[in-house]
């Protein structure tokens, strides 16, 4: 599964290249907790340019959906989920969801700001969650319920019900849909991410 990520930048925000690094931490973590709970290799890149918005904050700020069309008509790289790190603000500070077989995930800037002192980790899982189709519900410590309170996806918890999570459910769910094909080998990566040749 393809995920590519973009850093966006409003027209009226800054740059902050060092937000990339935390951008990198987050999906590196996603990418080991879905292989572990779920058996889905994320196959993740960053495309190494920000893409800069045409528009004002304020203007993403009331209708997040621009952010993402956006980003989505200037990223020319094939992909199943397409997620933007956007440097603008918006009401919920997230959102992600499906349309069709590709998902998208929205981060706003705040949580760049968690990511670079390595926290919220759990916030980026539980979007990439509903990229690929999963629903919110109320388990405390799973990462579609409380998880993104539990303090990490690597947390250590005595007890598994204790650490950020899938459900049996959430893994059901995957398989229904065609996320999850059955295969339990994921190719070896490299550091970014990206499947190496044997």
């Amino acid at each position: 599964m393809k995920l590519q990520a973009v850093y966006f930048v409003p027209r009226d925000e800054t740059a902050q290249p060092e937000r990339m690094k935390g951008i990198v931490w987050a999906l590196s973590r996603c990418q080991s907790f879905f292989l572990r709970e779920a058996g889905l290799f994320l196959n993740w890149s960053v495309s190494p340019d920000p893409i800069h918005g045409s528009l004002w904050s304020e203007k993403y700020e009331q209708d997040p959906d621009l952010i993402l069309d956006e980003a989505m008509e200037k990223t020319h790289l094939r992909w199943d989920i397409l997620g933007v790190f956007s440097e603008g603000h918006i009401y919920h500070g997230a959102f992600g969801g499906t349309f069709g077989k590709r998902g998208y995930f929205v981060l706003a800037k705040g949580y760049l700001e968690k990511l670079g002192k390595r926290r919220d980790d759990t916030v980026v899982a539980h979007e990439i969650g509903h990229a690929l189709g999963l629903e919110d519900h109320s388990e405390r410590f799973s990462i579609m319920g409380g998880g993104p309170q539990c303090g990490g996806l690597e947390r250590p918890a005595l007890l598994r019900k204790h650490r950020a999570h899938l459900t049996r459910n959430d893994r059901e769910s995957l398989r229904a849909i065609g996320r999850l094909d059955g295969s339990s080998e994921a190719p070896r990566t490299g550091r970014s991410g990206r499947a190496e040749r044997a």
